[in-house]
């Protein structure tokens, strides 16, 4: 990822790495990925060790959000995607 904020999160992945990340990332916003916010959390501690916080998840959903938008996805499906991130990615935190 080009923005500076989230890029030294994701610097040791090629494309290739993170399309499976990003496809489990969609399932668990639209709720049919059987992982719980715990297990995310557990996942993602040592990102959160380095100082990842919900500034960085909200901008990957801003980008998410904008990528599925530039892809043409009719908008009520971007829509949805987006309040299904911030539904279950916000208030427990990252």
């Amino acid at each position: 990822m080009a923005d500076p904020l989230v890029a030294p999160f994701f610097r040791h992945y090629t494309p290739q790495q993170l399309r499976p990340k990003l496809v489990s990332f969609l399932a668990f916003t639209l709720g049919s990925n059987p992982r719980t916010i715990e297990s995310l959390q557990a996942v993602h501690a040592p990102l959160v060790s380095r100082g990842l916080t919900m500034r960085h998840y909200d901008a990957v959903v801003e980008h998410f959000v904008s990528t599925v938008t530039h892809l043409r996805v009719e908008q009520v499906c971007v829509g949805v995607v987006g309040c299904g991130c911030v539904k279950r990615g916000r208030g427990r935190g990252v």
